[in-house]
């Protein structure tokens, strides 16, 4: 009999010690694999995190380089009087001249707020020969046959005030004379209206304005 219980209590033990055992396992194994969980989430976490950072980081650099490519854009240059008309004949294209002289504050204020504008010049550029005539020079120039001054031309123009923009067409014939500072907006207007021949199908200027069309 006691021989007996020794046995019993011997495969009891054993089924004790393999339970516990077995226990101690699914626990480590649960440890280790909520570890691995976690450690994974974690790296994935700081992986987007840097990702995000780097795409950021390259979206913002061309747009940089964008704007200091603008920033540092140098101006065209308008052209003198006789060399204008020269181009003007050659390349067939309208042209327009600004009147202007230093002490007048509108046509500053012209320069910096309507032409030089980068949409602006692109379009001036394109389709006219822009010319500048400083009122108050003395230098001499040749038109139609005739000499003037720079005074003198703008009287002959019929300038009465600055700033003043005088439109010709590539032959040098006078399409209009329009004085006073003109803001951005209607000056792109004036252009198109000028650089489509508008004016030679008598369409109002009004009428274009409104409808955006020589039709």
């Amino acid at each position: 009999m006691k021989r007996l219980f020794m046995v019993l209590f011997l495969v009891v033990s054993l089924s004790l010690f393999y339970s516990c055992n077995k226990s101690e396992s699914s626990k480590t194994k649960e440890k280790t694999q909520t570890e691995q969980v976690t450690k994974t989430k974690e790296e994935t976490q700081t992986e987007q995190v840097a990702k995000t950072k780097e795409e950021t980081q390259t979206e913002r650099v061309p747009k940089t380089k964008e704007e200091n490519v603008v920033e540092k854009s140098e101006p065209h240059e308008w052209y003198g009087f006789q060399e204008g008309l020269k181009i003007a004949e050659q390349e067939q294209k309208h042209i327009i001249i600004d009147f202007y002289a230093d002490w007048c504050k509108w046509c500053k204020v012209m320069d910096e707020k309507t032409f030089s504008l980068p949409f602006v010049e692109k379009y001036l550029f394109a389709h006219f020969v822009p010319i500048r005539v400083n009122t108050e020079s003395k230098e001499t120039v040749t038109f139609k046959g005739q000499t003037f001054s720079l005074g003198q031309l703008s009287g002959a123009f019929g300038v009465t005030g600055l700033p003043s923009l005088a439109f010709l067409t590539p032959e040098q014939e006078m399409v209009t004379l329009i004085p006073g500072y003109i803001e951005k907006d209607k000056f792109m207007i004036i252009l198109e209206f000028i650089s489509k021949e508008c004016y030679k199908k008598q369409i109002p200027f009004d009428t274009f304005q409104e409808h955006d069309d020589c039709k």
